[in-house]
C-alpha cells in the first residue's frame, strides 16, 4: 500500500509474453520517468513506483527485424522516448505526443524504404502520466483501458475495418472477434508516410487503474473478465500475472504485452459515484475514426 502522505504516486507493473505459437516476441513495453530521464529497457517483466514524477508508459505490437536484432515495436518506443526526454516544456503534452509519434512515424517509414530487413509496421499506445493527468496517444489496435469504481472503459479506439464497420452500423459488436475482416488493421507505424494520432486526455482519480495492452490479451479475455481483475486484484503485479495467465487459459497463440498503473495520493480526488467519465475527459482527437465514418469502405 502507498503511502497516503503522496500528493501523486502511480504504481506500475509491466509484462510481456510472448505466447505459444511464436518463436519471437516481437511485442515491445517502455516505463520511462521522464523528469529524470529514466527509460526501463524491459526483459520480461518489471514492477516500479512513482511518486510526484512525470511518466511515460508504451506499448507497442510489431514485427521483427529479419536480422532478429530488433524489432519495429522496439524502435518505435525507444525513438518516442529519446523524442519526449529531449523536450524541456511539457505544458501542451498532447500536440507534443502527436508529433513525436508522427516524427517516429516518418522516422520508421523511411527506415523501410531504405532498408530490406525493417518492415514498418507497429501499433504504438501511449500513457503519459503527470499529477493528475494522463495523456493518452494511439495508432493501431492495442488498447487502453481505464478501471474505476469498479467499471471497466476502453478509452482508445481500434483502427481496424471491423471496428468502423462497427461504427457504421454494418457490423454487429457481437461479430468483433470472429469476423472474417477482424484483423484487418487501417493504420500502423511506418506503412505510410503519415499517421492520424489518436490523443485524449482525462482528469486521474484516487484508485484509477490503467491497463495498457496488445491485441494478444483483448481478442481472447473479454471485457467483463478484464474489469473483474482490474477491479478485484490487490496489487498490479497481481492484475498483470492474472491476465496473461487468463489469456493463456483461453488459448493464448499471440505475443501478450501489459502496463497495469494505478493511481493514488492525497492529490488526487476522489471519484464521484454520480460523475460520468465523459466529465474527467479533458479532450480527445481522432481524425482517422472521423474520416472512416464519411467515407464508407466497401468489403
Amino acid at each position: 500500500m502507498v503511502s497516503s502522505n503522496l500528493k501523486y504516486s502511480f504504481s506500475i507493473y509491466g509484462r510481456t509474453d510472448v505466447g505459444t505459437c511464436r518463436h519471437v516476441n516481437e511485442d515491445y513495453f517502455l516505463i520511462a520517468n521522464v523528469s529524470a530521464d529514466e527509460a526501463l529497457i524491459p526483459e520480461l517483466s518489471h514492477f516500479q513506483t512513482f511518486t510526484d514524477q512525470e511518466v511515460l508508459l508504451g506499448v507497442a505490437d510489431g514485427s521483427s527485424f529479419d536480422s532478429g536484432a530488433t524489432s519495429d515495436s522496439q524502435m518505435a518506443l525507444r525513438m518516442l522516448n529519446q523524442i519526449i526526454s529531449r523536450e524541456h516544456d511539457l505544458t501542451n503534452v498532447p500536440t507534443k505526443l502527436e508529433a513525436a509519434i508522427e516524427q517516429v512515424n516518418t522516422d520508421i517509414h523511411q527506415l523501410s524504404i531504405s532498408s530490406d530487413e525493417c518492415h514498418g509496421a507497429t501499433t504504438i499506445c501511449v500513457a503519459f502520466l503527470n499529477e493528475d493527468e494522463a495523456h493518452l496517444a494511439h495508432v493501431g489496435d492495442s488498447r487502453i483501458y481505464l478501471s474505476r469504481r469498479g467499471e471497466l472503459y476502453q478509452l482508445t479506439t481500434d483502427h481496424t475495418l471491423i471496428e468502423t464497420l462497427i461504427r457504421q452500423g454494418q457490423v454487429s459488436k457481437e461479430e468483433e472477434l470472429t469476423h472474417p475482416y477482424r484483423h484487418v488493421i487501417l493504420q500502423v507505424l511506418g506503412a505510410q508516410p503519415h499517421v492520424d494520432v489518436e490523443l485524449s486526455s482525462l482528469h486521474l482519480k484516487r484508485r484509477d487503474r490503467l491497463l495498457l495492452c496488445t491485441d494478444g490479451l483483448w481478442r481472447l479475455v473479454g471485457d467483463e473478465e478484464i474489469r473483474r481483475v482490474l477491479n478485484d486484484a490487490s496489487h498490479v503485479t497481481d492484475i498483470g500475472d492474472q491476465l496473461i495467465d487468463l489469456a493463456y487459459r483461453a488459448g493464448v497463440l499471440d505475443n501478450i504485452t501489459v502496463i497495469v498503473a494505478e493511481c493514488s495520493g492525497y492529490g488526487l480526488s476522489e471519484p464521484s459515484e454520480t460523475e460520468p467519465l465523459s466529465d474527467t475527459l479533458i479532450e480527445r482527437k481522432n481524425t482517422l475514426a472521423n474520416r472512416n465514418s464519411e467515407n464508407k469502405p466497401t468489403p
